[in-house]
């Protein structure tokens, strides 16, 4: 071979063994299967959980943020924003923002503000928060509803006037892109996104059908989905005094929430996940709620109830289970399909 062919040949080997294999990176590695038990600190309760390429992190309502390794050896132990705490430990109020995600990119751990629309940074490395505001509607709360490798769909709701704004955040740049807007919408109303290819699905708990949002032209597409025959579809209680309210049974007070949609991942065309939380309005002898995950294939539908978990998500950057049980356990399930067989 010639030596300007060899030298060629030669850059080319190399660019295509270091460069072409991130440019297909779709997904962060899935990870190891993992079980162990943590200590939380008197009154806090997980918000959110994430995984990283090789670690867990967890989101409190204290805003603590906690970090695993898949052993369970605690390698993050911080707090930002700290709320105000009653002599017992529990939240009293929080002073100037509730932050109820956690996402991480790039070794980076990002946390959104509910009102206004911040975004607390956590860099791993420096071990350094900042905060960075994001150029969405102000007056009104903002929830993360779905993720994929890099983009956060956010939800931006006024409750006054019944408005319901979708908006892609776009990492790491944080561009905010508004993909639709509603009007009319029950404050009890959750929704929940996730997406493939080139699709944005986003569904509700109180309206009918599955819209698409082709990134495009964002489209609108409605159409009927499975879901819709097993939320409760029914009119939900409207506000009432709090302390009428606090005094009556949890079976009782569902009847003034919606059904939740804890997250959904479509593995492949034919083969989706959906992670529910069902209340129980009407028997007083039964728990509360229950998670149920769905697993549809084609036209079959496989229904498993979860049991002994107080938090559960699916992650789908990794489309693995994350969990928290009743007796404070952390369990990682990187196979969904091993969950309801």
């Amino acid at each position: 071979m010639q030596p300007f062919l060899k030298n060629n040949f030669f850059h080319c080997l190399v660019f295509l063994l270091t460069v072409l294999p991130s440019c297909f990176e779709t997904k962060k590695l899935k990870p190891a299967n993992s079980e162990f038990q943590i200590e939380l600190s008197p009154f806090s309760t997980i918000i959110d959980m994430e995984v990283g390429e090789k670690n867990i992190f967890i989101l409190t309502n204290k805003h603590e943020v906690l970090g695993f390794d898949t052993n369970g050896t605690n390698i993050l132990d911080t707090v930002f924003s700290p709320p105000r705490l009653y002599p017992n430990g529990a939240v009293e109020v929080y002073i100037n923002n509730t932050f109820q995600s956690i996402f991480y990119h790039e070794n980076l751990l990002y946390f959104l503000g509910s009102n206004p629309s911040d975004i607390i940074k956590f860099n791993l490395g420096t071990k350094k928060f900042s905060k960075q505001n994001l150029n969405m509607s102000e007056k009104g709360l903002h929830h993360v509803i779905g993720s994929n490798l890099n983009d956060l769909i956010v939800e931006f709701r006024n409750p006054q006037k019944g408005i319901f704004q979708i908006f892609k955040v776009i990492f790491p740049s944080l561009e905010t892109v508004k993909l639709d807007e509603f009007t009319k919408v029950s404050s009890q109303n959750k929704f929940v996104s996730f997406s493939h290819n080139d699709t944005i699905f986003i569904f509700s708990a109180l309206e009918n059908g599955l819209f698409k949002y082709y990134k495009k032209d964002f489209i609108k597409v409605p159409e009927i989905f499975f879901l819709d025959s097993i939320l409760y579809k029914g009119n939900i209680k409207g506000i009432m005094d709090l302390s009428e309210y606090a005094s009556l049974e949890p079976w009782q007070r569902n009847q003034y929430q919606s059904d939740k949609i804890l997250s959904a991942i479509q593995i492949s065309d034919q083969e989706s996940f959906y992670l529910l939380k069902l209340l129980n309005r009407t028997d007083p002898d039964s728990p509360e709620s229950s998670i149920v995950l769905f697993k549809k294939s084609g036209e079959t539908i496989i229904r498993k109830i979860l049991e002994g978990y107080q938090f559960a998500k699916l992650d789908p950057e990794t489309e693995a289970f994350l969990g928290f049980t009743l007796n404070n356990e952390v369990v990682v399930i990187s196979d969904l399909a091993s969950l309801i067989q």
